[in-house]
């Protein structure tokens, strides 16, 4: 089992996907790279962009599957590291629709748990504002 840590996580992505640092995303990154929200940031991109060319039997989007119900069912996994891709890339497929469907196919467990917390929030939100406007 990987030790999934905030400190480690940009190390335990280019591992588990050395394809990204061939990616157009990857050569976008800046100085900053070693920040994890600004490297998420650009993995989300190279991430949705392989989804939305290819689907999900594409081999970096089945690795990608993996690597969520990984890290979000290791109870060792730290509360940084499971923020930071709730946000960047679980929060992200609230859109309804296809993605919706995508991440309640492929997700279980505690990734599934994360994911329909973070859509319920989205819907709740939606309600809110509607009832302003």
């Amino acid at each position: 089992m990987i030790n999934f840590r905030y400190e480690n996580i940009i190390n335990i992505t280019l591992e588990r996907f050395p394809e990204f640092r061939d990616s157009q995303e990857f050569k976008n990154l800046t100085l900053d790279a070693d920040l994890p929200y600004i490297f998420y940031g650009w993995f989300k991109q190279f991430i949705f962009k392989k989804l939305e060319n290819y689907g999900e039997k594409d081999l970096i989007i089945v690795k990608f599957i993996s690597f969520i119900n990984e890290l979000f069912n290791d109870p060792n996994a730290d509360q940084k590291s499971l923020s930071l891709v709730k946000i960047e890339l679980l929060e992200p497929l609230r859109i309804p629709g296809r993605n919706v469907k995508f991440a309640r196919k492929n997700f279980s467990g505690k990734a599934l748990e994360a994911f329909e917390l973070a859509l319920k929030s989205r819907v709740e939100a939606c309600k809110k504002y509607s009832q302003h406007y």
